[in-house]
């Protein structure tokens, strides 16, 4: 079964961005920055909504992009079924290059499980969830992550979106780690118990 990694920057007070529109790496430190390629590089398949998508404004390079959308403009346009399936034994890398999969999002309107057997059965054994709240909180309602690698930013904002919303239900995190990766910035992974 594919492992499902959600990967998440918060302020100390819960929040992911001011508004909706605001890009998470517009307020994170550069350790976040570095921490969140480093981890996405190596998990290599990103899920995320599209209004997370579109703050970010460009497919990420040298990762597999898969947008969340009920759009039929953007569905027709670049439709995950048009995803060649992975080798098991091939890199994410190696496979994301010969394909040129970082040039142009993947657009898909399946649900959390069907998403996650379709990448399962085509030779994915890890993704990441990369939001927006939404995304985060439907993936956790359906037991569909294993863990969450989250960095916290030593800031507080009173207001914004939260991490997740709706909240899932009561869910047990074990501490997998916890690193200082810059002078105001902790990163925590979590494993479901």
């Amino acid at each position: 079964m594919i492992k499902a990694t959600l990967i998440v920057a918060t302020t100390l007070d819960g929040f992911i961005a001011k508004t909706s529109d605001q890009v998470s790496t517009a307020w994170t430190s550069k350790e976040d920055k570095q921490f969140f390629t480093q981890i996405s590089k190596e998990i290599g398949a990103l899920i995320m909504g599209r209004p997370t998508y579109e703050t970010v404004g460009r497919p990420l390079p040298a990762r597999l992009n898969i947008v969340l959308t009920t759009n039929p403009d953007l569905l027709a346009q670049s439709p995950l079924t048009n995803l060649p399936p992975k080798r098991p034994d091939q890199p994410i890398s190696d496979f994301i290059s010969a394909y040129q999969l970082d040039r142009a999002p993947f657009y898909t309107n399946l649900s959390e499980g069907d998403l996650l057997a379709f990448l399962s059965e085509h030779g994915f054994d890890k993704v990441a969830i990369c939001g927006g709240s939404r995304v985060y909180s439907a993936y956790l309602a359906q037991n569909l992550v294993d863990e969450i690698s989250m960095t916290v930013e030593g800031t507080l904002w009173g207001e914004g979106i939260k991490v997740f919303q709706p909240s899932p239900s009561s869910q047990k995190w074990t501490i997998v780690s916890t690193e200082p990766i810059g002078e105001t910035t902790i990163a925590i992974r979590w494993r479901r118990e």
